[in-house]
């Protein structure tokens, strides 16, 4: 679950699509740092709201952001995977070789 915009300490996420491939990237990160980055990008404004990890409230848990640099370095721009789930996180560090884990994205409110 996502907050809304008055939820004292929610962030907008920022959603990008990748002009090359239509993929979608997201972040709390500012546009103009990551279409500077990677000019394949193209912003699609906000996305939704989160918290940061100084924003987070107590019952907020983090959502977890891997990158896969391989598939990153073919499309000129960052390919990451999203997951909130202890158990994804720990299978995909375990199993599946190529994303390097990069610790929580954000935060948000569990469904």
């Amino acid at each position: 679950n996502t907050p809304s915009s008055d939820i004292t300490g929610a962030l907008p996420v920022y959603r990008f699509e990748n002009q090359q491939t239509g993929t979608f990237f997201y972040t709390l990160q500012s546009p103009d740092d990551i279409t500077s980055q990677f000019p394949v990008l193209e912003t699609d404004g906000i996305a939704f709201y989160a918290f940061s990890e100084t924003t987070a409230p107590a019952d907020a848990v983090p959502v977890y952001r891997f990158f896969n640099e391989n598939a990153s370095a073919s499309t000129g721009a960052p390919i990451h995977f999203f997951t909130s789930t202890e158990e994804n996180k720990d299978n995909l560090m375990a199993n599946v070789p190529g994303f390097t884990f990069e610790g929580p994205g954000w935060y948000a409110f569990e469904s």
